[in-house]
């Protein structure tokens, strides 16, 4: 879905928080609130994306599949790209 200017619903921002919980992104609880569990310069993107969205980027190719076929070349094209944003902090993110 793509965003329209709209708050997430809470079932979304409790899947997002959960996610970001079991991955030991963040620590805390509803009740007293939430916080980084590592500084901002140890926590890279490609983390936060794998917790809220895993196998993202994962592409399964099956036999005459026509998606993944037209996708995995550019997946790879792009691939360069995208390890560079993924490998930026969040620290790297607030100095923008």
């Amino acid at each position: 879905e793509l965003y329209d200017g709209q708050e997430a619903d809470a079932g979304e921002a409790e899947r997002i928080l959960k996610g970001l919980l079991a991955d030991g992104l963040i620590e805390g609880d509803p009740s007293s609130g939430y916080t980084l569990a590592r500084k901002p310069w140890q926590i890279s993107v490609a983390e936060v994306v794998e917790a809220v969205s895993p196998d993202l980027y994962t592409i399964s190719p099956r036999d005459e599949d026509r998606v993944v076929l037209v996708l995995e070349p550019l997946f790879a094209r792009l691939d360069k790209e995208r390890r560079t944003l993924l490998g930026a902090t969040l620290a790297d993110l607030a100095e923008r």
